[in-house]
């Protein structure tokens, strides 16, 4: 047998150099240069996202696609690899696929795994051939990856940290009905755009309108000025008013 022989000399150089490897994926491991690059990185995804539109709007929330995962994973050096896909069934006993993802950095390190699946039980899948069903599981397994370690970039950025594909039924989210007890929501522009912007959502029908609204919205409604109507008594009121606001402001629909 052949003895080894290692010098000091060359162990020393070796952890010298571990000693310098990056202990985070921004290349320090200074909290407040962590903050200032992943704020950087922020700001140059949301340029990219608004742009090209890689989100869903869901229930006003902006879910980010699988496209724009990827980007922010290349911009810092995280990529992902699936490691299987695999048929099955779920606990209803529809056939569904599954897959594994796991994120890695350039130099082979793990940094995030995901486990996904896609079912025949989800009404978007019932009818969808095999390889797409494959495909959506590995989206979502993607999307989770890379999510677990970039997720605080992403919200830094100032969207939803769940992945678009995690959403229900793979991001379309059915809208609530509206409650008989809350009040609706109006949403009113004027001045310059006042016949722009206009929504009205729950099936509201004001019983006056107050302030500046164009002429062709509820045409047979009663209309008031804003100062009379402030004058008269809370209790005096119609249980349904609706108020014209300066544009980007919101205003409550009034019941009893």
């Amino acid at each position: 047998m052949t003895d080894e022989v290692i010098y000091e000399e060359e162990v020393g150089q070796d952890l010298a150099v571990r000693d310098q490897a990056p202990v985070t994926l921004f290349g320090t491991d200074d909290p407040i240069d962590v903050i200032e690059r992943a704020s950087a990185v922020a700001t140059a995804l949301s340029d990219v996202i608004d742009k090209k539109h890689l989100f869903a709007n869901i229930s006003g929330k902006k879910h980010l696609t699988v496209e724009a995962w990827t980007l922010l994973g290349s911009m810092l050096g995280v990529f992902p690899e699936t490691e299987w896909t695999r048929r099955t069934v779920d606990s209803k006993g529809q056939e569904a696929y599954e897959a594994r993802v796991v994120a890695r950095t350039r130099d082979g390190s793990v940094v995030g795994a995901r486990e996904a699946m896609c079912s025949r039980s989800e009404a978007r899948w019932a009818k969808a051939d095999d390889y797409a069903l494959r495909s959506m599981a590995q989206t979502r397994a993607v999307s989770g990856a890379l999510a677990a370690p970039l997720r605080f970039v992403v919200v830094l950025a100032g969207y939803e940290g769940t992945p678009e594909a995690e959403m229900p039924h793979g991001g379309v989210q059915p809208a609530a009905a509206p409650s008989p007890e809350s009040p609706a929501d109006v949403v009113i522009h004027f001045g310059k755009n006042k016949d722009k912007g206009i929504r009205v959502k729950g099936g509201f029908e004001p019983e006056v309108l107050v302030g500046d609204w164009p002429k062709a919205v509820f045409p047979k409604v009663p209309r008031a000025r804003l100062s009379t109507w402030l004058a008269r008594p809370y209790a005096s009121c119609p249980a349904q008013v609706a108020l014209a606001v300066p544009a980007n402001s919101n205003s409550r629909a009034i019941r009893d």
